[in-house]
Parts: structure tokens; sequence; C-alpha cells
């Protein structure tokens, strides 16, 4: 966002000073022209950036339970230092959507696919999670198939380790 008031500062800066020269209209216009289009073509170089995507990881409170990391195009879930899931996510504004998948590096079973309390897992593809930024470094985070949700927890987590928590806080530590 910098970089862009950066430009409309430049932009703004060269039009006023073209409209203080003494060309004719005609010399002003094609040289607006010519700050406009180079304008353009430094905006569409301009990154910006992703308050979700970090240098390191995002913790649940106390840092008890799964990491999470933002990549451009998948959210991963670092359950262990045994066991990584990785998640396809679309970001939109302060938003974040996780679908499901099942890409893993696991050397055990997480259970991801089980269905639990008669509860069926998530379907590939499914919308499972969105997170929403609520602070530079705080996401909430509301899961779509919170029943599924719910019995994994009951089944998997504990008091010491929480697998699908509703907060994460940016901590580098």
């Amino acid at each position: 966002m910098i970089k862009m008031n950066n430009c409309i500062l430049l932009y703004t800066l060269l039009l006023t000073f073209i409209s203080c020269t003494n060309k004719s209209v005609l010399d002003r216009g094609n040289d607006l022209l010519k700050v406009e289009n180079d304008v353009d073509s430094l905006s569409e170089n301009l990154e910006f950036e992703n308050p979700f995507i970090k240098s390191f990881r995002w913790d649940p409170k106390d840092s008890k339970g799964v990491q999470i990391w933002f990549t451009d195009k998948k959210v991963c879930y670092l359950l262990s230092v045994h066991c990584l899931y990785m998640f396809p996510v679309v970001y939109h504004d302060n938003e974040a959507i996780m679908y499901w998948e099942g890409e893993m590096d696991c050397r055990y079973d997480a259970k991801l696919k089980n269905s639990f309390g008669g509860v069926k897992a998530p379907e590939v593809g499914s919308a499972f999670a969105k997170y929403t930024l609520v602070e530079n470094d705080v996401i909430r985070v509301e899961y779509y198939f919170s029943e599924w949700v719910s019995a994994y927890i009951e089944s998997e987590s504990d008091e010491q380790y929480i697998h699908f928590p509703d907060t994460f806080y940016y901590q580098i530590n």
C-alpha cells in the first residue's frame, strides 16, 4: 500500500511540474499521456504485500497446537515435525479461504480423512475454513465443517495440543 501511495504522490508531482511549464496545451497533454503510461507500467510491476504471508509461523494461544504458514497458493499446517499438510488457499482483502485437500507429508496417520462421531470428513475441493485478519498479528478462523472439527478435536486433541484453533497469533520466538 505504501508503494502505491508513493506512485500516486509521484504522479501528482509530475502533473504539477508539467502544468507549470510554458509548453502549449497539446504538448502538456502529450507529456501527461507519457506520464500516465509510465505510472501504469510502474504499477503493473508493483507487488502488493499479502498480510497473511509472513516470514515466520502463526501459532494458537500459548503455542499449544498446530502451527500454520501461508504461501501464495497454500496454507501449510504443521501438526508435528513429522507431519505437514498443505491446503489450497485463495485470498480476498483481509480474508483467506482454505480448501480441503489431502496433500500431506506425514510419517503417521493424522486421521484428517476419517469420519468422527458419524460426521463425514470434508471432501477434497470443499471450502473448509475462512481466516480473517482482525489485527496485523491476529487471525480468527471460521470452520465451515464445524461439526467435523468439533468431533475431530474431541477425538484427537487435548489441552496440550489443539488441532483446529479458532485464533492464530503471529509470533517470532
